[in-house]
C-alpha cells in the first residue's frame, strides 16, 4: 500500500463518510416524521401536490433508499480509505454525484467529483489492491 495514495484518498473518503452519515441522518428523521403523520405533506407552502407526493409512503420509501445509498456510499468510502476494492470506491463516489441522494447535494456533489479526480489519479489507481 502507497502511503501517498493512502494519503490521498484519506480525506475525501472522510468527508464522503461525514456526509452520507449526516445524509443517512435526515433520512430516519423523515422516515419518523412520516409515519408521525407530520411529514412534507403536512407543513403546508409551496406546491401542494409535491408535498402530498413526498409524504406518507412515497417519502418513506424515497429516505429508504436515500439511507441504502448512503449505506453503500460508506461502505465504498472505507473501501476507497483502505485503497481496497477498487470498482466499490467508484461507484461510491459516483453516488455522492447523484442530486437526487441528498438534501445538500449542493455540499456533496464537489466532494463526489473530488473524489473521483482522486481515486481516477494512475498513482493511487495503481495502489488498491
Amino acid at each position: 500500500m502507497s502511503s501517498t495514495a493512502a494519503a490521498k484518498v484519506a480525506t475525501p473518503a472522510l468527508v464522503m463518510q461525514i456526509l452520507a452519515g449526516l445524509t443517512i441522518f435526515f433520512g430516519l428523521v423523515s422516515i419518523v416524521l412520516n409515519v408521525l403523520g407530520v411529514g412534507m405533506g403536512s407543513m403546508g407552502g409551496g406546491d401542494e401536490r409535491i408535498s402530498q407526493m413526498m409524504s406518507g409512503g412515497i417519502g418513506i420509501a424515497s429516505a429508504a433508499l436515500g439511507i441504502l445509498f448512503n449505506g453503500f456510499i460508506i461502505f465504498g468510502a472505507q473501501k476507497m480509505k483502505n485503497l481496497e476494492a477498487f470498482p466499490l470506491a467508484l461507484v461510491a463516489a459516483i453516488l455522492m454525484l447523484l442530486p437526487c441522494n441528498c438534501p445538500c447535494c449542493f455540499v456533496n456533489m464537489p466532494v463526489g467529483i473530488w473524489a473521483l479526480v482522486t481515486l481516477l489519479n494512475a498513482e493511487v489507481k495503481a495502489s488498491f489492491r
